[in-house]
């Protein structure tokens, strides 16, 4: 059977918004609203400051009704994690006030800045101290009767910046901690704007954005790559609608170039305005970053090709925070890849640096933080590192290789490190290359052979601390209810020692003995 291909029509190819809901991505993020009912399970004590307008008269009275001074002990808890904490509030709240008195001493005698003074008192005295004598010689012109508006920082007098930090080899193993702690703390179930993100029919995915062969010049600072990143999401909200979401990363390739991972929802349909209107997400992905990087020729072709990257299977598999942080984290986790965090010699200069290694975008974070009673906090903390502990997550560490397992001094005849520093530097007998004895002033330190050893996380060591959940939500609320329980376990045992207490004094009585103790 023949067909008039000349007389054959196909359909326009459409694109749906979203996938069908019974895809295999089912999240399952907890709300706000869940974790609002988890906090009024827990059986909270007065905050501190709570009191202080509640008319106590007294230190003794104030103590009374807010405790003493000293470390307060927290139970936070957010999507994805929960922890105890130990702070001293008292000691803060000093500290504010020592602050406000030294802004109050250096400003109070100047009319115009009354308002910054009441803005740092607002702040707790964390205003910076450039913004303080930019203030004050602002309120200086106006004194003298010149307007301020005509010093543009030409004037002599005028505050300088503080020059560039030093420079930035690698990302650092706190901003690490923070972005391990900032994923579990981020509400992936509703946006910034109170609308919800996360949710069946969107699957998310991984989008991967790289430079070309010849990168450097494209982005021979960190910030022309912070450049180019901002005029990309000012495009994606002009083509799709919407703004971009999601938590994002920098990394470097072993070449040298910068490339970014973002977590987000790509969506689905054509894009709808600008000059790649009527485009998929992946083919808009292409050449809008090829566009805004500024690849020129050939090299736009093969950038257009391979400069971008969307992985879904990874997003699939992002169904609760604590998997949400590890698949987005694991890419900086590996030791194999720790060359991706380290910053190339190019943008090593001092004001060249890359600037955040992390971030995120239309997401706000969500931790709510109840008082307990010391007692509770540390029944908790025991709780949550013995959970830890069951887990069994292990880390790998090495170890130099010594002799019957402890390590020895090369130097007996020297105690204590300068000793071992001078027998060092002394010269020593050596063999050159032609087999002579010779001395030589720089000994050849030896080879260190190293060992892996794997052992068991250990959470929580000092009474403080966070564990990684599934649910934050669930996990506060059978932590709240393991509370309740240990009070009515408590009283329970209290009556059961009365009563027994009471049965041996009528035992006692009953002997005609005169020993009654008291209840």
């Amino acid at each position: 059977m023949s067909v008039d291909v000349r007389h054959t029509t196909t359909a326009p190819s459409t694109v749906p918004d979203t996938v069908p809901d019974n895809w295999a991505f089912k999240p399952r993020f907890p709300s706000g609203d869940l974790l609002d009912a988890a906090r009024d399970f827990l059986p909270a004590q007065p905050a501190w400051g709570s009191a202080k307008d509640s008319g106590a008269r007294t230190l003794a009275e104030l103590s009374d009704q807010i405790g003493p001074e000293g470390p307060r002990y927290r139970v936070w808890f957010s999507p994805g994690a929960v922890g105890v904490q130990r702070k001293n509030l008292a000691r803060r709240e000093k500290s504010g006030e020592h602050g406000r008195a030294w802004a109050t001493d250096r400003m109070m005698w100047v009319d115009g800045v009354q308002q910054l003074v009441r803005t740092n008192e607002h702040l707790g005295g964390r205003a910076t101290t450039i913004s303080l004598q930019v203030a004050i010689h602002t309120a200086e012109h106006e004194k003298a009767g010149t307007k301020p508006d005509a010093c543009d920082g030409t004037c002599p007098h005028w505050p300088q910046k503080p020059p560039p930090r030093q420079e930035i080899y690698e990302w650092s193993s706190k901003s690490h901690a923070n972005m391990w702690q900032a994923m579990h703390q981020i509400d992936f179930h509703t946006d910034a704007r109170g609308q919800r993100w996360m949710r069946p029919g969107r699957v998310p995915a991984m989008v991967t954005l790289t430079y070309p062969g010849d990168w450097y010049a494209l982005a021979p600072t960190g910030r022309h790559c912070k450049r180019h990143l901002r005029m990309f999401l000012r495009r994606y909200r002009r083509a799709w609608g919407e703004p971009l979401i999601g938590p994002w990363k920098l990394e470097f390739q072993r070449r040298g170039a910068p490339h970014i991972h973002i977590l987000t929802l790509p969506p689905y349909g054509r894009a709808r305005a600008g000059r790649r209107a009527g485009m998929t997400f992946k083919t808009w992905l292409s050449h809008t970053w090829a566009d805004v990087c500024g690849a020129q020729g050939d090299e736009y072709d093969r950038h257009v090709r391979a400069g971008t990257g969307v992985d879904p299977q990874e997003g699939r598999r992002m169904q609760d925070p604590r998997k949400t942080a590890v698949y987005f984290s694991k890419h900086s986790a590996f030791r194999a890849k720790w060359y991706q965090n380290q910053v190339p010699v190019e943008w090593q200069g001092p004001g060249r640096g890359p600037g955040r290694f992390w971030g995120y975008w239309g997401l706000r974070r969500i931790v709510h933080a109840v008082e307990l009673l010391a007692d509770d906090a540390i029944a908790a903390a025991r709780l949550l590192r013995r959970w830890a502990h069951a887990q069994g997550v292990t880390r790998v560490a090495k170890h130099a290789r010594t002799p019957g397992g402890r390590a020895r001094s090369d130097h007996s005849g020297v105690i204590g490190l300068a000793g071992a520093q001078y027998a060092e530097s002394r010269p020593v007998l050596a063999r050159d290359p032609d087999g002579r004895i010779v001395w030589r002033d720089q000994p050849v330190a030896p080879t260190v052979r190293l060992r892996q050893s794997r052992s068991r996380v250990r959470r929580l060591r000092s009474g403080s601390g966070w564990v990684s959940v599934n649910q934050g939500a669930d996990f506060a609320s059978q932590l709240a209810d393991w509370l309740t329980k240990r009070y009515a376990q408590e009283r329970d045992q209290v009556h059961a020692d009365y009563a027994q207490r009471l049965r041996d004094a009528l035992f006692a009585v009953a002997l005609n003995r005169e020993h009654l103790p008291s209840p």
